[in-house]
């Protein structure tokens, strides 16, 4: 069996596009006796790429033999013009189609002849295609592995192993393509491939490959270029014959959000104002880390003690970021100076400003308070630790 591949690597599919005739390209002679029949034979397989949602009208196929004209092959078999005139050098059919590939049987009357193939393009968006020639129908079904997405980024945190993220894995040959990377394999510098679903990648078709990344302990931005493995021995660094992925990570410590409210209202017992922070006392101070993944810590200090003047009073003081609560500060004038709550929670956190909310509520010692209208919504600021 002989074949060969257009456009030749390492090249790129050819792109034809909408309503347009592509070139004129010559293709190898590659024909052989068959067996069944006896006729000299030469089949072209030719893929039809990109062909988005819903069927595509198929691309219309000329052949040229010598210096003949371009002939448009029909389903029915379509003399190709030889040498000498009027005497057909060629019988060409168009054969099934499967997935966009698309099969052309040539009869070879005239053999060692210069062939040449034209692809038009009938529908109204552009495509892509790849062509193979072989002396059997088994020759033709060759494989094109090509990473549609050359690089793949990941963002965790020290010590942290991300989701899996999906790597289309496409095969633009009429043949079928199988991938020689083992399940479970260590892809270098953290990444690892999970699995390829499918294996075998039929003609015109795609796979996906998952991959995670599991960050090292300290921050940084790790990388490295995976060359899949597979059984199309001709893919390389060629734009869309590529078997080469990027696969690259930024590692944080973790986020830390620092912020103060400015001012905030503490309300007595008839919801009047008794205590403004900013006023009397400073700020109040919040803080919120994620020292590790799915962990989140607050911190929440009174700048000094606040003296309240009935002992048997107490005032709570919800605090919120996101509406999401952070801190309850239950407040009495027997607590120490600048007294610091603190709470832990599964909540993650993405850097931004916060909308902060305090609201606060008065108890005279028959249970503790709940929280009256808000009094104060803001922002707070964020610094990012790397």
């Amino acid at each position: 069996m002989s074949s060969a591949i257009y456009p030749a690597p390492p090249s790129a599919p050819l792109r034809v596009p909408a309503a347009t005739a592509g070139p004129l390209t010559e293709i190898a002679e590659h024909a052989s006796i068959d067996p069944a029949t006896g006729r000299l034979l030469m089949i072209v397989r030719l893929v039809q790429i990109d062909a988005g949602d819903g069927p595509s009208p198929p691309p219309s196929i000329r052949m040229a033999v010598d210096a003949g004209p371009a002939t448009t092959i029909g389903t029915q078999p379509t003399p190709l013009p030889g040498q000498p005139a009027g005497v057909a050098a060629a019988l060409a059919t168009l054969g099934a189609v499967t997935d966009g590939v698309h099969a052309v049987e040539i009869e070879v009357l005239q053999p060692n002849r210069t062939w040449r193939i034209q692809i038009v393009n009938t529908d109204v968006v552009d495509h892509r295609y790849t062509c193979v020639v072989g002396d059997t129908d088994q020759a033709t079904l060759q494989p094109w592995l090509d990473i549609p997405v050359p690089t793949l980024t990941f963002e965790a945190l020290v010590g942290e192993t991300t989701p899996a993220q999906d790597l289309p894995l496409a095969n633009y040959g009429p043949g079928p393509l199988t991938v020689h990377d083992p399940d479970g394999a260590d892809l270098g510098a953290g990444f690892r491939l999970v699995a390829v679903t499918p294996r075998v990648i039929g003609g015109n078709r795609r796979a996906v490959a998952s991959i995670t990344f599991t960050a090292p302990d300290t921050p940084g931005t790790p990388s490295t270029t995976h060359h899949v493995a597979s059984s199309d021995p001709a893919a390389g660094t060629a734009l869309g014959h590529s078997n080469r992925v990027t696969l690259a990570a930024t590692v944080r410590l973790g986020w830390t959000v620092r912020g103060e409210v400015r001012r905030s209202d503490i309300l007595d017992s008839q919801g009047n104002r008794a205590y403004e922070l900013d006023k009397n006392y400073g700020p109040l101070l919040i803080t919120a880390t994620i020292p590790r993944p799915g962990s989140v810590s607050f911190s929440v200090q009174m700048p000094q003690f606040v003296p309240f003047p009935d002992s048997q009073r107490a005032v709570a003081v919800w605090v919120r970021v996101d509406g999401y609560e952070l801190l309850e500060l239950r407040l009495s004038n027997w607590m120490l100076p600048a007294p610091t709550w603190t709470r832990s929670d599964s909540l993650r956190l993405a850097p931004g400003p916060f909308d902060v909310t305090i609201e606060s509520g008065e108890s005279d010692g028959a249970g503790w308070p709940e929280p009256t209208e808000p009094v104060l919504v803001g922002d707070i600021a964020v610094a990012l630790d790397p």
